[in-house]
């Protein structure tokens, strides 16, 4: 089952299970007052429903609104955040992306967004496409996320401004932290395979500058393409 919607299921038999326990307290008082048994058994019905209601709604609200409470109860298969992404041919880097991943709405999924760029050194980055993942159509059975997506492409190709195909993310983990990630896009117009590697973001000033100012995007991603050529010379 899907890592998110493993969580979910289990907090909602959690959420049932804790009803039943403070309906049952309740209706046990109320017996000892010799409240009459219907009136006992109407209530145990209508308040193990309005309990479970308002104890699930909770959690819901719960884990797809903190962060902090995601990445303690997924523990080592928290792979959200923003990641750097790198495209390579002949072990020369061809392209550069940057990549969103994060909860869908009620924290039942994950939703993935992105920019890839033509890299040439020395060179200003060039938008090559956007992408994201379609919605309900990305699962996560860690180490691996299958998602199917869409390219919004800057300069149409063949007359088409987008192109759509399927994505295979396995997830690789440092201390028990997913930090690194190889992928394989498969692009339905060309039947061509892409395969890239993913790094995450982690130091907090880089992630203020994304978030806050676009315009550092190149100096962060060249400092990421410096640190990975680094790493692949020892």
């Amino acid at each position: 089952m899907d890592s998110y919607k493993k969580i979910n299921r289990s907090s909602e038999l959690i959420s049932i299970g804790t009803s039943a326990i403070i309906t049952k307290a309740i209706t046990d008082w109320l017996q000892t007052l010799r409240v009459q048994q219907i009136v006992v058994l109407t209530l145990t019905f209508v308040l193990v429903y309005l309990l479970n209601e308002v104890l699930t709604w909770i959690f819901k609200n719960i884990f797809s609104n903190f962060e902090s409470f995601r990445r303690y109860t997924l523990r080592e298969e928290f792979v959200e955040g923003i990641w750097i992404e790198f495209s390579t041919k002949n072990d020369i880097l061809e392209s550069i992306g940057i990549v969103l991943i994060k909860p869908e709405r009620e924290g039942y999924g994950l939703s993935i967004y992105g920019e890839n760029y033509k890299y040439i050194s020395g060179q200003e980055l060039s938008l090559n496409y956007r992408f994201s993942s379609k919605n309900g159509l990305a699962k996560l059975n860690f180490p691996i996320l299958d998602f199917a997506y869409i390219n919004r492409l800057s300069v149409a190709i063949n007359g088409r401004q987008s192109v759509e195909g399927v994505a295979q993310v396995t997830f690789s983990s440092i201390q028990g932290i997913p930090l690194r990630y190889h992928a394989s896009f498969y692009l339905s117009e060309d039947g061509r395979v892409m395969n890239l590697e993913g790094w995450k973001i982690q130091d907090r000033d880089d992630l203020k500058k994304i978030k806050t100012d676009p315009t550092n995007l190149s100096k962060i991603i060249e400092k990421y393409i410096s640190l990975r050529e680094k790493s692949n010379e020892k």
